[in-house]
């Protein structure tokens, strides 16, 4: 008889067990994940212990060096031989339900978004001069400088339909010098833990700006604590969930909504011949 395999999630940097409410367990097809829940007190200290982080390390990294820091955790992940890709690999389809090989492929496609010519692309199509990031900089023909500041604290909420979405908006907290609070969904809590692990075998100090942990949706404590100490909420899931969000979210932070999204393609026959057909199946998956 097969057992069940037992992996631990979350990344709570300095966390304590009086931080901690309980651990929830998650359950999959032949896999339990198990993650912490704080408590409120709890996560107001982790929230501290991020932002203490943040001021003493990442406000005062160039923003070349994050870009180059952000590189080597793709280049990790793009590795076929990484431990962090071999276990997403292994796990995610027990977790999704989608077919290791497009799991695979999915991967390869939000991990190339951390390489150094993607993110310097994604920031300068944003700033111009990704320069006013570290301090002041010419405005150009309009003259005189600028500068520009993130938010100090960016909370994420993660759907679980899409395997690797957390690095989407971890890497545009990072880039804008804010740390981090993830939200996973129930239904895959796993990518953004091992993320964080890969960040924390190539900076440690930028892993302490970020935390991943777990509530259920709608908690009466937790969430809106968690909101009302954001400077800024991203959020990813259903039209309901981003209004429910958008309810608990304070007038003083900015509010950034991903509602699901309907695509479909289409298959002419010339693309189902027996000499292109595995090329079709690939480039659908």
């Amino acid at each position: 008889m097969i057992g069940v395999q037992l992996r631990r999630a979350g990344w709570l940097p300095g966390v304590s067990e009086a931080d901690i409410q309980d651990r929830q367990t998650l359950t999959f097809p032949g896999l339990d994940v198990q993650i912490p829940r704080l408590t409120a007190e709890g996560l107001t200290a982790q929230v501290d212990r991020i932002q203490a982080a943040r001021d003493d390390y990442l406000a005062r990294l160039p923003v070349r060096r994050i870009i180059t820091l952000l590189d080597r955790v793709a280049s990790r992940w793009l590795d076929p031989a990484s431990p962090y890709r071999y276990e997403a690999e292994r796990l995610l389809p027990l977790i999704t339900g989608f077919a290791e090989p497009a799991i695979r492929k999915g991967l390869s496609a939000y991990l190339a978004t951390l390489r150094e010519e993607n993110v310097l692309r994604l920031l300068e199509a944003e700033l111009p001069e990704p320069a006013v990031l570290d301090g002041f900089a010419p405005r150009g023909r309009a003259g005189g400088e600028t500068r520009a500041f993130g938010p100090r604290l960016t909370v994420h909420v993660w759907s679980g339909n899409v395997p690797g979405l957390p690095a989407q908006s971890l890497v545009s907290a990072f880039l804008v010098k804010s740390a981090s609070l993830g939200k996973v969904a129930s239904e895959e809590p796993l990518f953004a833990t091992l993320l964080a692990e890969s960040i924390a075998e190539v900076d440690a100090r930028l892993a302490e700006c970020l935390a991943v942990t777990y509530w259920p949706g709608g908690d009466a404590v937790v969430e809106p604590l968690a909101f009302g100490q954001a400077d800024a909420v991203i959020a990813y899931g259903s039209e309901r969930t981003m209004e429910h969000i958008r309810g608990r979210v304070p007038g003083h932070a900015r509010f950034v909504a991903y509602g699901h999204k309907l695509s479909f393609g289409a298959i002419g026959r010339e693309a189902l011949s027996p000499e292109r057909f595995a090329d079709t199946v690939d480039r659908a998956a």
